[in-house]
């Protein structure tokens, strides 16, 4: 991306500890020269591979509940399609991405890559998507202990 874009990201997060899934939803423009100049907007879900709702998938099918997450964002902003082109990013607690977030975090680290000169951007990019669910693995694992020997 260049210095030209406006980049615009809202993220709010919010956990659910009876099916342990978290949500952080982030939107965010950028000018995308592939899509008949169309914006980016993307929205970011993690989910728990182990919880009741995909468990049986999960168990069959590796990436089956980023998948499964990933289609209901695009159902969800099915009308974005005429003004923007979206792109559901989907990253399960155990560390798999959907496929399209794949592609597209792939097509981002060689952009950044052919800008910067820096032949590990796209493995940057990975690394702190994966610090961040690990950080909030931890929060969860954290806020599940019993509060009254815990200390904050």
């Amino acid at each position: 991306m260049d210095n030209n874009n406006t980049n615009r990201i809202c993220c709010n997060t919010y956990s659910n500890k009876a099916k342990k899934h978290t949500h952080i939803a982030a939107a965010a423009a950028a000018n995308n020269n592939n899509n008949s100049g169309k914006s980016l907007c993307w929205d970011v879900t993690v989910t728990c591979p182990l919880a009741e709702s995909y468990v049986d998938r999960a168990a069959s099918e590796a990436g089956a509940a980023a998948e499964m997450a990933a289609t209901r964002k695009e159902e969800k902003y099915v009308d974005l399609s005429a003004s923007y082109f979206f792109e559901p990013i989907a990253v399960e607690t155990l560390g798999v991405f959907n496929a399209s977030a794949r592609v597209l975090l792939d097509d981002l680290g060689r952009r950044i890559t052919s800008s910067s000169g820096e032949a590990r951007e796209t493995s940057f990019l990975y690394q702190r998507v994966s610090v961040l669910v690990q950080r909030y693995n931890a929060v969860l694992l954290h806020n599940s202990l019993p509060s009254t020997d815990r200390t904050d």
